[in-house]
């Protein structure tokens, strides 16, 4: 053992290691001061004059929307307002879930934890952009795996080349 003397407080006290300089980690954070106190109150003045960092990761209603300096006019394309919105996202999940997140043409499964993963889409049998009704109706979803959905005749826009018939034929998966 080896007597010290705390370098903040001029305690006495003993320890097993040949240098130490404080008793505590209370009397080693008071003697080992970064800054002094006028540079940190300057810092601290500097940090309340900033507002960006109040308002890191908080909703500023009076900004928002039309009050905000790049608003246009609400001109946001009704079919992204769609494939954002709560029902649709609903709507993917209720189609995954019915076809237990397998691909229902090839059969491939999503394996959670196995280092691979197989991406998933939530395909429309009728035309999302012919059959406005039915965007929304579990039975006129189906899972398919990208490759297989890449295969569809509606995958990508495709469709709008061929938008003058509304009767579409529907591909029946190949064996």
């Amino acid at each position: 053992m080896f007597n010290h003397e705390c370098k903040r407080c001029k305690k006495e006290f003993s320890s097993v290691k040949r240098i130490r300089i404080f008793c505590s980690k209370k009397c080693m954070s008071h003697g080992n001061d970064r800054y002094t106190k006028t540079i940190r109150e300057k810092m601290s003045n500097i940090r309340k004059a900033d507002p960006n960092r109040y308002w890191k990761g908080k909703k500023r209603p009076e900004i928002t929307g039309e009050n905000h300096y790049n608003w246009r006019g609400g001109i946001t394309p009704i079919n992204f307002q769609i494939r954002n919105s709560l029902e649709y996202k609903l709507w993917r999940q209720a189609v995954f879930e019915r076809d237990k997140f397998s691909c229902v043409w090839c059969g491939v499964k999503t394996h959670k934890g196995l280092g691979h993963g197989i991406t998933l889409h939530a395909d429309h049998i009728k035309p999302f952009s012919l059959f406005p009704e039915l965007r929304f109706a579990i039975d006129n979803g189906r899972t398919l795996c990208k490759e297989c959905h890449s295969r569809t005749d509606t995958y990508m826009g495709r469709m709008r080349r061929f938008k003058t018939s509304r009767s579409m034929p529907v591909r029946v998966p190949q064996p």
